[in-house]
């Protein structure tokens, strides 16, 4: 499992240098951001009990397919590797949203587009009622849209649920796109799409991955390991 210090680390990064406002690419922020999201893992893993259904395997910084293929069982990447895959994947992303968006748009609120393109998929974020507010009347009146961003379907229900770690990526990317601390973000919203800071780890920063993770039940040792609610919404879905 990735190491939440380091996650934690990568986030207070990214959020101070909004804060600062000290000049950094909207692809530097968005690849901070999501790494810091994702976590490393060297090892190819199940990220969710549904992904395991599908037999998609994930490795990096949440990457799913390597070279036009889906990701193999025993596919391992060093750290630096994985940056680049996540890089390259970013950068695709970031030509589908300045696609889609027709107006002038911070940094960090271009960045806070690729995050989610690259977590809900570009096709969703281009069709979505929080791009069309974005386009006609602006930041501040399309971050509510955000809000219920924040669901994925039970494996077992096959129902929509809601994910901690969804609203809290939500929750984090609203106050980078806003410039604001995420405790006061989340404080803002309706209850019920609220974290619940006394099960959150890092008080001021709004994110923890790992608060529903189960360790996997010890299994044959070629077997890949499954995450349980790491805040995945559609990871790597096309952007066409």
């Amino acid at each position: 499992m990735p190491d939440e210090s380091k996650q934690q680390s990568a986030l207070d990064e990214v959020i101070d240098a909004t804060e600062k406002n000290q000049e950094q690419s909207s692809l530097d922020l968005a690849t901070k951001l999501v790494s810091s999201f994702e976590g490393f893992e060297e090892l190819a893993y199940f990220a969710t009990p549904i992904e395991e259904k599908k037999n998609k395997l994930t490795v990096g910084y949440g990457t799913t397919v390597i070279d036009g293929k889906p990701v193999k069982p025993g596919t391992k990447v060093t750290k630096d590797e994985a940056k680049a895959l996540l890089k390259k994947r970013l950068e695709k992303d970031l030509v589908e949203v300045r696609k889609m968006v027709t107006r002038e748009i911070t940094p960090a609120q271009e960045a806070v587009l690729v995050s989610l393109a690259y977590n809900s998929g570009a096709k969703f974020v281009r069709n979505s009622k929080f791009l069309k507010k974005l386009n006609k009347s602006g930041w501040e009146a399309a971050r509510s849209e955000l809000w219920d961003w924040n669901v994925q379907e039970d494996p077992d229900t096959g129902k929509m649920k809601v994910q901690r770690g969804l609203t809290h990526r939500r929750v984090v990317e609203e106050a980078i796109g806003s410039g604001e601390p995420p405790s006061v973000v989340n404080q803002k919203r309706p209850t019920k799409y609220q974290w619940d800071e006394k099960l959150e780890k890092f008080k001021d920063v709004g994110f923890s991955t790992w608060d529903d993770w189960e360790p996997p039940k010890k299994e044959k040792e070629e077997k890949p390991k499954v995450m349980q609610n790491v805040g995945i919404f559609d990871r790597n879905s096309t952007t066409a």
